[in-house]
């Protein structure tokens, strides 16, 4: 069976993503699940540590102000302190599936479109993802953990999201292409 391939790069998608800029009406849209454990005394204490540490990377590190470029950027550290300016690509590819499955599909989304504007060809052509992004600085690398991670969150993304959804094309057409 022949089929044809439409050849995307990075720098096309993005341009299709720079389109969706009302980023803090999407987030409101989100509507997670209420993940709550009951049993011993210890198990609500268990529900608010996953709720507040979840609030607090979404309020201190995950950048969600769409004038800022670097929109869906999630920083390894808070205020200035050492790596604040430094997404790990594996703990991003984590957290992507986290998004995920608690149902932050809008937030999933925009840390999905930092990714894809952020990563370039290696030295082979191929689309792989680095160790590590520092702010605004785009690379590449040879990071399989940080690759696989990423590319477990998109899928479950897209998955997830309805047909039409302009991001689950996005997603579709990064993952599919030939780079």
């Amino acid at each position: 069976m022949n089929r044809k391939i439409t050849v995307t790069t990075t720098e096309k998608l993005v341009g299709v993503m720079a389109q969706r800029t009302d980023y803090l009406t999407m987030f409101a849209k989100d509507r997670p699940p209420r993940l709550v454990f009951a049993g011993c005394p210890d198990a609500g204490l268990f529900s608010r540590i996953l709720k507040e540490s979840l609030d607090g990377v979404l309020e201190k590190n995950y950048i969600k102000d769409h004038k800022d470029k670097m929109a869906g950027f999630v920083s390894a550290s808070t205020d200035g302190r050492v790596w604040w300016d430094t997404m790990w690509t594996r703990d991003a590819g984590v957290f992507l599936r986290e998004l995920t499955h608690l149902g932050y599909y809008n937030h999933a989304c925009i840390l999905t479109e930092r990714l894809i504007s952020m990563v370039q060809k290696n030295a082979k052509g191929f689309y792989t993802f680095p160790e590590y992004f520092k702010y605004g600085q785009p690379g590449s690398g040879n990071e399989l953990d940080g690759t696989g991670a990423i590319l477990i969150g998109m899928v479950l993304l897209w998955e997830r999201l309805p047909d039409g959804n302009p991001y689950k094309d996005t997603i579709y057409q990064f993952i599919d292409s030939p780079e």
